[in-house]
């Protein structure tokens, strides 16, 4: 009987252990915008990653159909599948690729096991007496506002972040003469509308949505024909006062432009050497440019000039960056920094490489050749180059076979990848175009800065027409699936036309294939090290 208590309670003992006991899975808050979203059974963390019911999906503002394996969520342009785990018996996807697939502003705090799902502003138009914001998820009007002095209106939208540099613009044939964008705080983008008077406002878009309409004035319902634009006016006279070199650190640093009233202006990047650019219209400089003093690594020089009736203001850089612009007031903004994946040498790097298309998919065919072949033959002499530098290199495939779209950039993400870059052939009909072309995408910063410091290599050492270094959003409102879906600097690379005899025969050649990979390369390395390092290697 003594035998039979001791294992009783030593059986009791054994079964009330914690490692008896199956352990709890750990628990996420999803927070969308500011409001945290409930739902059965509740999300669950495995290592850092986040799964959620596919309920959350209509929680997002998304057309799905669900499957037994996966769900097949509608996008602007065609689709995107996400793949079903099963917890606790519920069908679960994870966040960070709905939150990619649907072009949402993704942050992971594991300290207090919360995601935060920010929909993006993507884009902002003026119209018939009329401002349409363009969102990536849907959102209300939390604040909307007219101040005095000078009247302005202000429309705030919570949990929103602007996905574009920010910048300002002149409005004509309406009560509203600027348009200016900004980031209230971290989950509030705010939209301000200089007015030339006083004027009402209306917030015609009452509930959540993903196109929030304001009407202005007494310009809704004016004599204008629907659907004409407000065209640009002569922009009023500025005098630039000062312009501030503001270090942050080694890698960052600011300028503040300041102006003597609201300024127009435009900001961008250009390459060979590189510089960002400002023109500000009908402007002035109180001071000569060599009196601004200029200490920063990244800050090679400022120039001004006249351009076209702007103020030019040009920074020299060391090298290629991440930049944005902003309006403050009568101010200018500049945000200058190092770009991602960049530092380091090139050697240390991991690199993505995509031959477009593949097995039942030949992508562009004439001559009797498919792109798909000349994409391969491509990224495999781009492979042997950057190998060669001591870069690891990863192929979405090496063979014929075929690689879902949003598969293609997961690599990058799967293998630690610092860049990725995916490899085509364009072609257009009649045969007229020759030349090459790079797309990036907006919604990753130093996409921009790879495409500029790769395309102005490929130009220069292989001759090609140069059709530029350009957004995807040119093609498609929503962009290239590849380049949206990367969370890593990413492009897409035209190596030429197919369809043009003197272009396809030079893709056809091992020699313009070697000299494809060596500017490639090149741009990489720029990019990576700094300053013209090809140059120097």
């Amino acid at each position: 009987m003594r035998y039979i208590a001791s294992l009783s309670v030593l059986l009791l003992v054994v079964l009330s252990s914690p490692a008896a006991r199956c352990a709890s899975p750990r628990r996420a808050r999803v927070v969308i915008g500011r409001q945290e979203v409930t739902l059965s059974p509740r999300p669950v963390v495995e290592g850092d990653v986040v799964y959620a019911p596919v309920e959350l999906l209509k929680r997002m503002g998304a057309d799905y159909a669900a499957g037994e394996s996966s769900v097949s969520v509608a996008l602007a342009e065609g689709s995107a599948l996400l793949d079903i785990a099963w917890h606790e018996g519920a069908p679960m996807i994870r966040v960070d690729e709905a939150a990619k697939a649907l072009e949402v502003d993704y942050n992971w705090d594991s300290s207090t096991s919360t995601v935060r799902l920010l929909s993006k502003l993507v884009a902002v138009e003026f119209d018939n007496g009329a401002l349409t914001a363009k969102l990536t998820l849907p959102v209300t009007v939390s604040s909307a506002r007219l101040w005095p002095k000078p009247w302005r209106i202000s429309i705030d939208l919570a949990g929103a972040k602007v996905a574009t540099d920010a910048w300002a613009y002149s409005v004509s044939g309406s009560d509203v003469s600027r348009i200016r964008l900004g980031q209230f705080n971290d989950d509030t983008a705010r939209i301000v509308l200089d007015l030339g008077r006083k004027s009402g406002y209306q917030v015609i878009t009452k509930g959540p949505s993903r196109e929030i309409k304001v009407s202005v004035g007494s310009q809704t319902g004016s004599g204008r024909a629907p659907g004409t634009a407000a065209q640009p006016e002569p922009a009023p006279p500025v005098n630039i006062t000062a312009v501030a070199v503001e270090p942050a650190d080694d890698s960052k640093v600011g300028v503040r432009i300041s102006a003597s009233a609201g300024p127009t202006f435009k900001a961008f990047m250009v390459g060979r050497p590189p510089r960002v650019v400002v023109d500000v219209q009908n402007a002035t400089l109180a001071m000569p440019a060599d009196d601004i003093p200029v200490e920063h690594s990244l800050l090679r020089g400022i120039r001004t000039g006249e351009q076209n009736g702007a103020l030019r203001i040009v920074f020299d850089l060391t090298r290629y960056v991440d930049f944005s612009a902003s309006a403050d007031g009568n101010d200018i903004l500049l945000s200058i920094g190092l770009p991602s994946g960049a530092g380091g040498r090139l050697s240390d790097k991991t690199i993505v490489i995509d031959p477009g298309h593949g097995g039942d998919d030949p992508g562009a065919r004439a001559g009797g050749v498919k792109e798909k072949n000349l994409n391969l033959a491509i990224a495999f002499k781009l492979r042997e180059a950057l190998e060669e530098t001591g870069a690891k290199v990863v192929l979405v495939r090496d063979g014929d076979r075929y690689v879902d779209l949003y598969d293609r950039p997961a690599v990058a993400d799967g293998n630690g990848a610092q860049f990725f870059i995916s490899i085509h052939c364009n072609a257009l009909v009649p045969e007229a175009m020759s030349g090459i072309t790079t797309y990036y995408h907006p919604g990753q910063p130093s996409s921009r800065a790879l495409a500029l410091s790769i395309h102005n290599r490929l130009i220069e050492e292989t001759g090609m027409v140069d059709h530029g270094a350009r957004l995807d959003t040119v093609l498609y409102r929503s962009g290239l699936a590849v380049l949206r879906s990367a969370s890593v600097p990413a492009i897409l690379v035209e190596c030429g036309f197919i369809d043009c005899t003197r272009d396809r025969e030079k893709l056809c050649s091992d020699v313009y294939r070697a000299k494809l990979a060596r500017a490639i390369v090149d741009g990489l390395r720029e990019y990576t090290e700094g300053g013209m390092a090809a140059e120097a290697n």
